[in-house]
């Protein structure tokens, strides 16, 4: 009668385990050991990677990876055995979430990226996401970024997903409110761009509760500027605007507090208190509010909006600066 080879789980080393949890996270292919150095910043030239290499070669010995033609694989049924035993935890693949989230930042450099998490980087980071795992600040930092990436690729849904999932992960994490005022104004805008109006009061005016009175910090600053200026186009939306108006003021009186004049929330405060005092029928206001837009937050290049088109914004500024202009007789 043959032995059939069962892998167990007690006698693996942690090194071991690091490597068969980071490999369970990518898309299930064969993979060259070169590949897998990359992600753990290794080289097979050094001490430490011929190390890695024998590390390798006992894990088909004992029966966890399968090995052809120099490339190595977890199959989905080693797989499903490995999580009986414990499902992922984040101290085993922490090079590898390093990576991906690095990738989806807005600086991210894909060269520094190996090219096993490049090839399918979405199917990664949902991987290491839908775990459910313990919360740290890496991952409401990578679910933000994923929620980032989705909402520049417009995919809302899974936008809104992910942001939840940073704004519910930073609430468990002890540390600064810094990050969460960043996470719940981000959130708070994706909402605003999903016509969710209601709940994008609701996630700014909470942003503001944390930030207080003072913006001490830079990331403070522009998570509480964004909330003034998202609570008071979300106002407009809804017809109040009066409070419109007076969160537009509120988001100018920050900017000029902190010297920073030519920024988006600034340009859209005077757009929104124009927008706010046109339903008002002050004219005169109305175009002052939208000729200050123009004038001071254009980009100086081209002289045209920049900020609409990341926005999405449907309302055409021209359009809109023409009506006022045609109402007081310009």
């Amino acid at each position: 009668m043959t032995n059939i080879l069962v892998p167990n789980y007690q006698y693996l080393s942690s090194g071991e385990k690091s490597i068969l949890y980071t490999i369970s996270l990518l898309p299930e292919r064969m993979y060259s050991p070169k590949d897998i150095y990359k992600v753990f910043d290794l080289s097979n030239k050094t001490e430490e990677g011929i190390k890695f290499f024998d590390t390798l070669h006992d894990l088909t010995k004992k029966g966890w990876l399968s090995f052809s033609k120099g490339m190595y694989q977890l199959t989905e049924v080693k797989k499903k055995l490995l999580y009986s035993f414990r499902r992922p935890d984040q101290h085993y693949f922490k090079s590898l979430a390093e990576k991906v989230t690095a990738f989806f930042s807005k600086d991210n450099i894909s060269a520094q990226i190996p090219a096993c998490v490049v090839e399918n980087p979405e199917q990664v980071a949902e991987n290491i996401l839908k775990w459910n795992l313990r919360p740290t600040k890496q991952i409401a930092v990578l679910a933000q970024n994923f929620s980032n990436y989705w909402k520049r690729k417009k995919v809302s849904y899974l936008a809104l997903k992910y942001s939840k999932m940073a704004v519910d992960t930073q609430v468990q994490v002890d540390g600064s409110d810094d990050d969460l005022c960043s996470y719940l104004s981000q959130r708070a805008s994706l909402l605003f761009s999903m016509k969710k109006y209601k709940e994008a009061v609701l996630d700014a005016a909470e942003c503001l509760d944390l930030c207080g009175d003072n913006a001490d910090t830079r990331k403070q600053y522009f998570s509480k500027q964004l909330s003034l200026s998202i609570l008071s186009a979300s106002y407009e939306k809804l017809g109040n605007y009066e409070s419109s108006l007076n969160y537009a003021e509120k988001a100018l009186q920050l900017g000029k507090k902190h010297k920073l004049s030519a920024n988006l929330q600034n340009w859209l405060s005077y757009y929104n208190a124009g927008i706010s005092y046109f339903q008002k029928s002050d004219f005169s206001k109305a175009w002052f509010h939208l000729v200050k837009a123009y004038a001071e937050y254009c980009d100086e290049n081209n002289k045209k909006p920049a900020f609409f088109s990341i926005l999405n914004f449907r309302r055409n500024f021209y359009e809109f600066r023409y009506r006022v202009s045609r109402v007081i007789g310009f």
